[in-house]
């Protein structure tokens, strides 16, 4: 089955919300490392969570930090290509 955009960016979401006390839902817009709603630990496994969701693998020479700041960077790098409905 083929993830959808909104169902790959909510996925990302609830993984990173699952060490958040407190915190209910994400801005988009959100700098997730500089927030610590992100740090290195959470980080190789949101790329695998990321390799699941896309049934991609990530090529790790290619990783940019940059595509990491925020779930829009992330749903814009990675979740690009996904349908926006099923």
């Amino acid at each position: 089955m083929t993830m959808t955009r909104p169902q790959a960016i909510r996925a990302v979401e609830e993984f990173l919300l699952a060490n958040q006390q407190g915190l209910g839902q994400i801005d988009p817009d959100l700098e997730l490392l500089h927030s610590r709603v992100l740090d290195s630990l959470q980080f190789m496994n949101l790329i695998f969570l990321i390799e699941e969701l896309t049934e991609t693998p990530v090529q790790f020479e290619k990783i940019e930090m940059r595509n990491f700041t925020s779930l829009r960077h992330i749903a814009q790098h990675f979740f690009g290509e996904l349908p926006d409905a099923a």
